[in-house]
């Protein structure tokens, strides 16, 4: 029996049969400030499960399915949740250091006042997110599918979007300095008040994009624009 408990009380939480967490049902799980610091959780059927500031420091969470989950709060610093299903998921305020969620499936998932360093989403699916206020610092997002997600006052600085879908999305007041968006599709995007020095955006479709108020925009690499 595996008991899960609170991160700082270590009041049990829950207890589960069996010696591992891999593959188990907390569905539903009220598990708000449990201590999952290096659990085995590949697998786990986690929707709608509230996990709110919880420790899951180098946790594996891959192929979770956590459709509609709350972690808000806790801390994912070298989690693994390659390939994790956190489609409309609650994502606010959380430590993402290290973490490789290449190929998860994000569509919809609220990001706001995340932060991503080092973070690894290649290929990640990220459709119409909710991206407002987070730092991203060396994220690496290529070839990931960012489709209408929103950027709003966000900080991109040295993030990869290489070959990533960006169609629609919209980066306003966003600080995207040094960001790279070679080979990206940009199409009906739209910068407004963006800071666009060092970004490069060589090879990038920015068919039917809007600037508007960018500044530095004569700093940005590789940027075709209309005279």
């Amino acid at each position: 029996m595996i008991s899960i408990k609170h991160r700082n009380t270590h009041e049990v939480l829950t207890t589960l049969e069996g010696d591992s967490l891999k593959g188990s049902s907390l569905a539903h799980g009220m598990l708000l400030y449990g201590d999952l610091h290096g659990a085995d959780l590949r697998q786990a059927d986690l929707r709608q499960a509230n996990m709110c500031n919880c420790d899951l420091i180098g946790a594996d969470l891959s192929e979770a399915q956590m459709t509609a989950a709350d972690l808000s709060g806790s801390d994912l610093t070298d989690a693994k949740l390659r390939g994790a299903i956190l489609v409309a998921a609650r994502l606010l305020a959380i430590t993402f250091v290290r973490t490789n969620l290449r190929g998860a499936d994000l569509d919809r998932a609220t990001f706001t006042y995340s932060t991503f360093r080092d973070a690894d989403l290649t290929e990640a699916m990220l459709e119409r997110a909710d991206l407002r206020h987070v730092v991203m610092d060396h994220a690496d997002l290529t070839g990931a599918d960012l489709s209408y997600a929103h950027f709003g006052s966000s900080v991109l600085g040295y993030s990869n979007f290489t070959f990533a879908s960006l169609v629609g999305a919209v980066f306003q007041g966003t600080d995207i300095r040094n960001a790279t968006f070679q080979n990206a599709d940009l199409s009906l995007s739209i910068f407004v008040g963006a800071d666009l020095a060092g970004a490069d955006f060589t090879q990038a479709n920015t068919r039917g994009t809007t600037f508007v108020d960018c500044r530095n925009i004569g700093q940005a690499k590789g940027l075709d624009l209309p005279t």
